[in-house]
């Protein structure tokens, strides 16, 4: 059987502390939804009053919402026909990534990357496609919801599309015009 330290003296990590603190504040709202829910469930049929149910939604915890910085669902074809929504978010962490949604789809290939241009749909051409971009990863599969983490050092300001590239064969797939979230 393995101990479990239970001395309250024991120092922890301020990120423990974050993630502990997170946790909490998910227990709680989860507590709070629980137990507004066992109130509907005893009042029987009929309507939920609108100021129960805003109390609950209130309190859900909001520790883990990302931050969009740009999206959109439109890729230029410039090879292969490319579809499907994808965005830049901020993690609460501090972390960015380009995320590709579940109807993220394009033709299969090998070496297929995802880049970050200086250049826009209009201007990136086979030729030109990584100069001045900067590879994020390898595609992790032709279709679906995938992450790819930009690294800290990235100034995303610099750069104007995402692109997904055959680097193996010089071929650019599909430009995705970077533009910020607008409302």
């Amino acid at each position: 059987m393995k101990r479990v330290d239970t001395n309250p003296t024991t120092t922890a990590t301020p990120t423990t502390t974050t993630t502990l603190t997170k946790f909490a504040a998910m227990l709680a709202a989860s507590a709070t939804l629980i137990a507004a829910s066992s109130a509907f469930a005893a009042a029987g049929p009929g309507p939920i009053p609108a100021s129960a149910s805003a109390a609950a939604v209130q309190s859900a915890p909001t520790a883990f919402a990302d931050t969009v910085i740009a999206s959109g669902n439109k890729w230029v074809k410039k090879t292969s026909k490319t579809r499907g929504a994808w965005e830049i978010v901020r993690r609460d962490d501090g972390s960015r990534v380009v995320r590709l949604k579940g109807d993220f789809k394009t033709r299969k290939a090998p070496d297929l990357k995802i880049v970050l241009s200086p250049h826009t749909s209009k201007t990136a051409k086979n030729k030109n496609a990584l100069e001045g971009g900067k590879v994020i990863s390898l595609l992790k599969n032709h279709k679906g919801a995938q992450e790819f983490v930009i690294p800290a050092s990235v100034d995303l300001s610099k750069y104007k599309s995402v692109l997904i590239h055959c680097e193996q064969y010089t071929k650019l797939w599909a430009v995705a015009d970077i533009t910020p979230p607008t409302g």
